[in-house]
């Protein structure tokens, strides 16, 4: 009996342990987290290095798709020159402003959003600069 309770003690104390340590340790800050969530959209202001890169890496030129290996029909989103290409054709924003569930759409996982769209179109107007 002694030694049953001892047992049982054991590993209640562990089991307690274990959970504690499990949601003690979490050092995620909110910044880190919903870093894009609370960012104000200006579509009026649209750069290369700071908008469209990252929105390309994000949503086109992923493994399988736009990417600088599988070049997908032939279209490479992933460096200033495939990007401006596609983007100054139309060819990318025809796709990317398709109704959702229209076939075409890209990205395939769903539309953008209407923040990330309006600044391509921005960056087209203003002509595609490497900035």
């Amino acid at each position: 009996m002694k030694s049953s309770f001892k047992s049982v003690l054991s590993f209640g104390i562990l089991l307690a342990l274990a959970t504690g340590m499990s949601q003690s340790c979490y050092y995620d800050n909110r910044e880190d987290i919903y870093q894009f969530i609370d960012e104000p959209c200006d579509p009026s202001v649209a750069t290369y290095s700071e908008d469209i890169r990252i929105i390309m890496s994000r949503s086109c030129a992923v493994g399988g798709c736009h990417d600088s290996q599988t070049q997908q029909s032939g279209i490479n989103l992933s460096d200033y020159a495939g990007t401006s290409f596609a983007v100054l054709n139309g060819s990318v924003i025809q796709r990317i402003e398709l109704s959702e569930g229209t076939p075409g759409l890209m990205p395939p996982s769903g539309r953008m959003q209407q923040c990330d769209i309006d600044k391509i179109k921005t960056w087209a107007t203003q002509g595609a600069p490497n900035n």
